[in-house]
């Protein structure tokens, strides 16, 4: 078994979330969050969330159910990518978030 599971590729994964401000909407900052991120994925889906994916790992981020928190879960073929993955997300979310206030104003 363990020879079977040895010959599938390793992933790593992170999970993270951000609290909003209660006077915040999750998806208006998920609706601006893909001008702030880099364009060189290679696919991008914005059903129940963003996935942005690339050549060796995503990033998903979507408002919590329950909570006023937006989550991210990122992986990546290295543990270093999958760190730069949720850094290039939560970066992103930071950026979409100051932009979102600066047009409530």
């Amino acid at each position: 078994m363990s020879e079977l599971v040895d010959s599938y590729p390793k992933y790593y994964q992170i999970k993270d979330a951000k609290t909003l401000p209660e006077n915040k909407k999750p998806q208006a900052i998920l609706d601006r969050l893909n001008k702030e991120i880099p364009q060189d994925y290679e696919r991008f889906t914005d059903m129940d969330g963003m996935r942005v994916d690339y050549e060796d790992g995503w990033f998903l981020v979507r408002a919590s159910g329950t909570e006023p928190k937006v989550r991210v879960f990122s992986e990546g073929r290295t543990a270093e990518r999958a760190k730069d993955l949720n850094k290039i997300a939560m970066e992103g979310l930071e950026k979409a978030n100051q932009q979102s206030f600066l047009k409530l104003k």
